[in-house]
């Protein structure tokens, strides 16, 4: 899992919004493209949906809890 989230963070354009290359559809799937070639290099049964379905979930994951995290300092628990 830390080899996906290195080789996507290596990609600004797939998740940074305020990226200029955001909207470039073409760019987006060429960067797709070499996260999944870095990530076959430790696990060479990777697919392009594998990849972009499982960092959906970490991201879905991190905003659940970073919510939940300002939401007790809110209340101030």
């Amino acid at each position: 899992m830390n080899t996906l989230i290195d080789a996507w963070h290596d990609e600004e354009c797939l998740y940074n919004a305020k990226s200029k290359d955001y909207h470039n559809k073409h760019l987006r799937q060429e960067s797709l493209k070499r996260v999944v070639a870095k990530v076959r290099t430790v696990f060479p049964e990777v697919t392009e949906e594998l990849c972009t379905k499982k960092f959906n979930n970490i991201r879905t994951e991190f905003a659940k809890e970073h919510r939940k995290v300002q939401g007790s300092i809110k209340s101030g628990a």
